[in-house]
């Protein structure tokens, strides 16, 4: 999955591990979300995976992206194109 969405989102495994503070990244937050959705880990798991300090940031990454989800086409169908391949 994780191969999926730096290819679609044009980005090296570093940049989608590698957060930045101040910076959004949606492609490490589509990344937590749908590991969220598809995979089965903890937020602590995933949070750990992506070098975060807190899990709760991995809920507040995942939180964001169900709201995009709502009003963002685009965003819409990138999801659902990493879920068809991932599938």
């Amino acid at each position: 999955m994780i191969r999926e969405v730096t290819k679609l989102y044009n980005l090296s495994e570093e940049g989608l591990f590698r957060g930045q503070r101040g910076k959004r990244n949606e492609a490490r937050h589509v990344a937590m979300y749908l590991i969220r959705e598809l995979c089965d880990k903890s937020l602590k798991e995933i949070g750990q995976s992506f070098l975060l300090g807190s899990y709760g940031s991995v809920g507040g990454a995942c939180s964001v992206i169900e709201r995009q989800i709502k009003v963002d086409r685009r965003l819409q169908r990138r999801i659902e194109q990493i879920r068809e391949t991932v599938s």
